[in-house]
């Protein structure tokens, strides 16, 4: 993104964030190859084992070529052609979504990039893949997906990535669905892998989309990364931006806003939780600094309480009438949910960056980033056992037929007995890495990995 995924924004998210991908900012081929200094800088490039992409724009296909050696050069793992962004100025220069009006061009550029990619592979000694990207949408004042899409197919990039919106909607109206499937099934025959974005999308079983909803880019540093809860008939979002921190009902049947409630405090990366307290039930939301619960029917805040800080990441867990809130380099907290919510007891020495506690009974289990796994008694804190493994989890842990699954990000899932001494199970490997949590339905468990979707029976 323009002006954020700077040099020093890769490299703090790459070190504390371990993501799987890493963009630059966009970058003038032309600007670039003229050898001013400041663009230069854009393409400063630490050494990684992370996946990082030098995204470029511009018109001119010799440009990019040399523009994709000079990334091939610094160790980049894959070249990006920015054939999306509306911005006026890239687009009146003919770049970005101004290539959408000259196909040919556009072809011209994809394979100027990918014979860089092929000179530059022999030329350095590079052993990796090299992959060829394209960032575009759906055509410039109405979809033209099909002679669009069919033309970058032609030149075969390894990757198409489709915003579902024309040049003239900008990041306004709804995303058009339809045209990512039109472009799928284009790209069925070939090599390419098609990507798409743009709104939250209802669909039947059988894949036939019944609404969509936009709900705008959310403005800050890490995009969209919460989960998505049903209640009845409300699809509940955790929606945070710089300007302010949501959360809203959406009416299942027709996307259409039922309420939508402000909170207060900070940007908040974690998905909320759903607890039943008593007949009724609760949404639980964690954000610097706050713990709080809000109605699902109506939005309306129930409680909030101040003990949280730092970006957070965890949901919170709940049992026996206790929540669980915990974030890393601040605290875990047990809050007793009575007529006027309380802190029971807190704790610091194990604390969840990404994964989210849980807990059942007298149990209460949190992992960590680094590899260490505790089992907390809920009543009152003390620790049952902990146990140090070798390598750290991203994956939430799951209490099911009095066992603990908890799967590492190398795909080895640790089950453990659920007990107050630490018992291990098995470990079985997956065969690939992973930082997703499995879900158990049916006495089926599903693993999205890396490269692929299982289910275990």
């Amino acid at each position: 993104m323009d002006g954020i995924t700077d040099a020093p924004f890769r490299w703090i998210t790459d070190i504390y964030g371990k993501p799987d991908i890493v963009y630059t900012e966009f970058v003038s081929v032309k600007g670039l190859i003229l050898g001013k200094p400041a663009i230069q800088r854009m393409l400063l490039h630490h050494q990684t084992k992370t996946f990082t992409v030098a995204q470029f724009f511009g018109c001119e296909p010799e440009y990019f070529y040399q523009a994709a050696q000079f990334a091939l050069e610094k160790g980049f793992d894959g070249v990006d052609i920015n054939m999306g962004c509306p911005d006026k100025s890239v687009f009146n220069r003919g770049g970005g979504a101004g290539l959408i009006l000259q196909p040919k061009l556009a072809k011209k550029i994809i394979l100027s990039v990918k014979k860089a990619v092929k000179d530059g592979t022999k030329r350095f000694e590079i052993k990796k893949n090299i992959t060829v990207s394209v960032k575009t949408r759906t055509g410039y004042r109405t979809p033209q997906t099909k002679e669009w899409i069919s033309n970058l197919l032609e030149a075969e990039p390894d990757v198409i990535c489709i915003h579902a919106r024309t040049f003239a909607q900008k990041y306004s109206g709804l995303a058009d669905w339809s045209q990512i499937k039109i472009a799928a099934d284009l790209a069925k025959s070939t090599k390419t892998k098609i990507f798409g974005n743009g709104d939250i999308i209802c669909f039947d079983f059988k894949g036939t989309r019944i609404w969509a909803k936009n709900l705008g880019v959310p403005n800050n540093h890490y995009g969209h990364s919460s989960s998505l809860i049903l209640y009845s008939q409300r699809l509940i979002v955790q929606y945070d931006h710089n300007k302010a921190r949501n959360i809203i009902g959406l009416d299942t049947k027709d996307g259409e806003v039922r309420w939508n409630t402000t909170r207060p405090g900070k940007i908040s990366w974690s998905s909320p939780s759903m607890i039943k307290k008593g007949s009724s039930y609760q949404v639980v939301v964690n954000n610097e600094p706050f713990v709080a619960a809000y109605n699902p029917e109506n939005g309306k805040e129930l409680w909030k309480i101040e003990c949280l800080s730092g970006e957070i990441g965890p949901s919170p867990a709940y049992a026996n009438g206790i929540i669980f809130a915990v974030n890393e380099y601040a605290k875990l907290a047990a809050i007793q949910l009575e007529n006027s919510p309380k802190i029971l007891w807190e704790n610091n020495d194990f604390l969840s960056e990404v994964a989210s506690p849980v807990a059942m009974g007298e149990y209460l289990i949190v992992p960590t980033s680094s590899g260490e796994v505790a089992c907390y008694n809920t009543k009152d804190g003390t620790i049952f056992w902990q146990h140090e493994f070798d390598i750290g989890f991203y994956s939430s842990p799951i209490i099911a037929d009095g066992k603990i699954y908890l799967i590492n990000r190398d795909g080895v899932m640790h089950i453990m007995k659920l007990d107050k001494i630490f018992n291990l199970i098995s470990e079985p490997k997956l065969g690939e890495k992973t930082d997703c949590t499995p879900a158990f339905a049916k006495e089926r468990i599903y693993i999205s990995g890396q490269n692929n979707l299982y289910c275990i029976k």
